[in-house]
């Protein structure tokens, strides 16, 4: 049973998540247990959980008297988020470097950037930007820090809301694939400063591209 409950409440998790993500359900909204049971169907124990791990996730927020809803973002808080993203980027490369184990980072960045480079129309929108993530959260599992880790998961899951839109986009695509590729060739050559840069300067672009994103919705 409680594998069973587990399993849903992963379900309704992701669903929410995917719909917090794609502004299916938009910044502001409140979130009830009857709400989100009328939507998915299921029992209000599962639903929330969903809620807990969203809420640790820092994509909803709970204010008294007012209950759960989804979280409200600023331009500072926009800025804010990619400048700390890229900084964190950068330690999770260079823990990975630094522990020997850049080499076999380096092969899934590439494997990874195989896969997204070529022609976007011929690739499903959302499969693309898990690969584009992909290719950041590599860098997190081969820096092999817990801490590191969890400390990027909720300001990763912020960043998010945004790359989910402006990562739709053919052209933006395209220039996503070949700042990997800058990224990953400089690492190729064993220049991690290099690779530093660039990774720094990939993420204000994509900082760039999300305030454009903020803009529009405002």
């Amino acid at each position: 049973m409680a594998g069973m409950v587990k399993t849903v409440t992963e379900q309704i998790y992701n669903e929410i998540r995917h719909a917090i993500m794609t502004q299916e359900i938009p910044a502001g909204e409140k979130l009830t247990v009857k709400m989100l049971h009328e939507m998915y169907g299921v029992s209000s124990s599962p639903i929330r959980e969903a809620l807990t791990k969203l809420k640790d996730d820092g994509l909803i927020e709970y204010k008294p008297n007012v209950g759960m809803s989804v979280i409200v973002m600023t331009a500072k808080d926009v800025d804010e988020i990619f400048d700390l993203m890229a900084e964190m980027d950068v330690i999770a490369m260079r823990f990975a470097m630094n522990k020997g184990n850049g080499e076999e980072m380096i092969s899934a960045m590439r494997e990874n950037l195989e896969k997204i480079s070529g022609d976007p129309s011929e690739k499903d929108g959302d499969e693309w930007i898990r690969l584009s993530d992909d290719f950041h959260l590599l860098m997190y599992d081969y820096a092999d820090n817990s801490r590191l880790t969890i400390a990027a998961r909720k300001i990763r899951a912020q960043m998010t809301i945004f790359s989910n839109a402006y990562e739709r986009i053919e052209e933006n695509q395209e220039d996503i694939a070949r700042e990997h590729g800058r990224v990953l060739d400089a690492l190729e050559k064993g220049d991690v400063d290099e690779a530093s840069s660039i990774l720094r300067a990939h993420l204000m672009s994509s900082k760039a591209r999300a305030l454009q994103v903020f803009q529009g919705a405002h």
